[in-house]
């Protein structure tokens, strides 16, 4: 939010409507002025459970085969599970490369990678749900590679949010993440 956004919002705040009730929500409170904090009554929402998700996707008329990593990217937020449906078949190409990472050799991972590369705007949310895939096959496998690829992982999300080359960062990524699960 601009300067200039959060003192107009502060004085809506101070002198509001008679007839209104206003409802702010964020996802940063930490990006809110402590004016503006000062003057709100802060209630915390409970995540939505994994089967209530699935429901209301169903209900909606959505695919709802979803992954066990998939559901839980969805944090218990709807709005995710409906963005992840949307964009399905990029959650499946990651998990598939991940799962077939041991197998095979780095050109190959990294012809298999277009998924990734593509995926500037939203690559974040992509590096978030390779570290889910990587936990969730250290806890059936028990394996220390899969914590050091969680490693692996939040090292190129802190190198691209520092603009490090994006690709440089992708193919750093995958070329260590393939050392260490191979």
């Amino acid at each position: 939010m601009t300067r200039e956004a959060a003192n107009s919002l502060l004085k809506t705040l101070e002198e509001p409507p008679e007839y209104a009730v206003l409802i702010l929500l964020t996802s940063n409170e930490s990006k809110l002025l402590n004016t503006i904090k000062s003057r709100c009554m802060k209630i915390n929402f409970q995540k939505i459970a994994n089967d209530q998700i699935l429901e209301y996707l169903k209900q909606k008329g959505l695919d709802i085969n979803f992954t066990e990593s998939m559901i839980k990217q969805c944090s218990g937020s709807i709005g995710k599970a409906l963005k992840i449906e949307e964009e399905k078949d990029k959650y499946l190409q990651i998990e598939e490369l991940i799962k077939k990472m041991p197998k095979q050799n780095i050109a190959q991972i990294w012809n298999q990678s277009e998924v990734l590369y593509s995926a500037k705007e939203k690559i974040i949310q992509l590096l978030e749900y390779i570290i889910i895939i990587l936990y969730e096959l250290l806890k059936k496998e028990n394996k220390i590679c899969y914590a050091n690829g969680v490693e692996i992982v939040e090292q190129t999300k802190q190198r691209i949010l520092a603009n490090a080359n994006y690709d440089m960062s992708i193919d750093n990524m995958l070329l260590k993440l393939w050392e260490e699960l191979v």
